[in-house]
């Protein structure tokens, strides 16, 4: 999977159930209940951590936003409290726990045909060797990769891809005629890379700011999307 660009997605996992973002357990979660009413898009970008990544493996890294809250990213987070599990949950990009490795917890590597064709495994970047799987609940978790079909079909996902950008969707509509520049850390507004040399890309707070502009770009208030 090559993370250029921000793609709008909705997974499944192998063993079965749809990815849907639930905001009982702050984060996303797996349900073969198809009354489930839960989110289930997100959107899929070059990951905040690419500095930190090997650059052949860049092109695989990428990070996983809420669509319907762009400040919030999906993380590998580990409350402290001893329990062996990191779940993934959602967390503020301008504001995060642990503000020192938000990025890295947010960046994964995606395996394509990792365990099967036509699946991907996702590795986290700041638990490497751990993989995303199917845990209690339906809750994704980072686990250590284990030999066991079990495993393999737990922490296999697929996905299709909806980044056409359609108006119908109604997600992110392009509020031109409100443009606004904005600085680092800025919430909550949705920020696109506007340099000429590049094709539109949507990047969030931090992530762009520190890295693509000088800590300046465009952007647009988060209640036109």
């Amino acid at each position: 999977m090559q993370t250029t660009f921000a793609d709008l997605v909705e997974g499944r996992a192998k063993q079965g159930g749809q990815v849907y973002m639930s905001s009982e357990l702050n984060g996303p979660v797996v349900s073969n209940d198809s009354n489930v009413d839960l989110p289930k898009h997100f959107l899929f970008m070059p990951c905040l951590a690419m500095e930190d990544v090997p650059a052949h493996l860049q092109p695989m890294c990428g990070s996983i936003v809420d669509p319907r809250r762009p400040e919030v990213f999906i993380r590998s987070y580990n409350d402290g409290n001893g329990r062996p599990e990191i779940y993934l949950e959602g967390d503020l990009d301008y504001d995060p726990r642990e503000p020192e490795t938000f990025e890295k917890d947010a960046s994964f590597i995606v395996w394509e045909d990792f365990f099967f064709p036509g699946f991907s495994a996702f590795e986290s970047v700041s638990y490497q060797r751990r993989l995303m799987r199917v845990g209690s609940q339906g809750r994704i978790q980072m686990s250590y990769i284990q030999n066991t079909a079990e495993f393999r079909n737990a922490a296999s996902f697929t996905g299709d891809d909806h980044s056409t950008w359609s108006t119908s969707f109604g997600l992110l509509n392009l509020c031109l005629a409100v443009t606004t520049l904005c600085l680092k850390n800025v919430p909550p507004l949705t920020c696109y890379n506007l340099n000429i040399h590049d094709p539109i890309t949507i990047i969030f707070g931090r992530s762009v700011t520190k890295k693509v502009i000088n800590q300046t770009m465009f952007c647009f208030p988060t209640s036109c999307i």
